[in-house]
């Protein structure tokens, strides 16, 4: 069997990976790393694209990678978009409407409950089988099929003692406006670490994907930091991190460590954060006022948040204070609250991406 495969982040991809190895005798085609898809029809790295500066010269090149992609789909048997519904909505709608009898799979579906509402009506008209990576998401998607997250599946509950662990971890993203906001508060925390405190280091996490000149120019001096680049290593490491906002915050979350998430918005991300808490509060869900996806999924659950977070403003004695004045006990209890509502699927034994390749093969063979 053929797959047609849009796959053009690499969050996508490593998802994808683990998919693929469970897709008996099927051949991928299309889109992704080309160490998945050998005959990929452009590196993903052409699509690595932010912003409607970094679109516009970009017009036409999208435009022929989605017809080409339609073209492929007449020698697929089934189609799996994943994520990236700027671009994919747009394949759906194409070959839907050329080949309408083929299966389209959407796996991680746009984030309607945050922004742009109106792509339901798309992937409800365009696409066939819904699979959510969150699970609160059938309450937005009433097709939504939630077979668990694969973070819950990599960052199994642990039994570390964090208390016994001498660093204090400092995760400021990897976009360079955040590392730009955070790191000045983070040097300062590192300072006070090394001159005040008795068996306990900072410890900084910086993506292995930057290079040395980079890294020089972003981040500057480190030298109150021990680094490191494995984010599970460096939080299994510490016994405190502070987290900026993002995926690193439910990879703590699932983890355990102690945290509170970090994040000042800039610029547009005012705006777009005043419409995210407006779509909630029209939502009939309720008013919300935190912004990390461990606290968004409780959020959904009428649950209160599962940790803490800086927002929106950051400073030295804000996170010092949560720090000082941390709850573990309710910080332990709340991690298991959120691992049992991460865990309400059908199947609790076996990989989220497994079931999901056993479901696209189930559909199609």
């Amino acid at each position: 069997m053929k797959l047609l495969v849009s796959a053009v982040e690499p969050s996508s991809n490593k998802y994808l990976k683990q998919i693929a190895t469970h897709l008996s005798d099927t051949k991928l085609i299309g889109l992704g790393d080309k160490n998945i898809i050998k005959q990929t029809l452009y590196p993903v790295e052409d699509f690595s694209i932010m912003g409607i500066a970094s679109v516009l010269p970009k017009i036409f090149f999208l435009k022929r990678a989605i017809d080409e992609m339609v073209e492929l789909s007449k020698d697929a048997k089934a189609v799996l978009l994943i994520d990236a519904p700027s671009f994919n909505l747009k394949i759906a709608k194409k070959i839907k409407q050329k080949y309408p009898d083929k299966p389209i799979f959407y796996y991680i579906l746009p984030k309607i409950w945050a922004w742009k509402k109106s792509r339901i009506e798309l992937v409800e008209k365009y696409t066939d089988y819904h699979i959510s990576i969150l699970p609160f998401e059938h309450k937005f998607y009433p097709n939504a099929l939630y077979f668990g997250n694969p973070l819950f599946d990599e960052y199994t509950k642990t039994n570390i003692d964090f208390s016994k662990n001498k660093y204090i971890a400092f995760l400021p993203g990897s976009r360079k406006s955040e590392i730009k906001s955070l790191l000045p508060i983070f040097k300062k925390m590192a300072k006070k670490i090394n001159a005040s405190f008795d068996n306990t280091k900072a410890l900084l996490v910086i993506p292995d994907i930057f290079d040395t000149s980079y890294v020089d120019a972003t981040y500057g001096n480190l030298k109150d930091f021990e680094i490191i680049s494995d984010t599970k290593k460096a939080m299994s490491l510490s016994k405190f991190a502070f987290v900026c906002a993002g995926t690193a915050t439910l990879e703590a979350s699932l983890f355990g460590v102690p945290f509170t998430l970090c994040y000042t918005p800039r610029g547009i991300d005012w705006a777009i954060y005043f419409l995210f808490f407006k779509i909630l509060d029209s939502s009939g869900l309720g008013k919300m006022g935190n912004v990390g996806l461990a606290n968004i999924i409780a959020h959904f659950e009428n649950k209160k948040p599962i940790h803490k977070e800086a927002f929106p403003i950051v400073d030295e004695d804000i996170l010092w204070d949560i720090y000082d004045n941390f709850d573990y006990k309710e910080h332990y209890n709340n991690i298991d609250t959120l691992r049992e509502i991460m865990n309400k699927r059908n199947n609790k034994k076996t990989n989220s991406l497994k079931q999901i390749a056993n479901f696209i093969l189930d559909k199609t063979l």
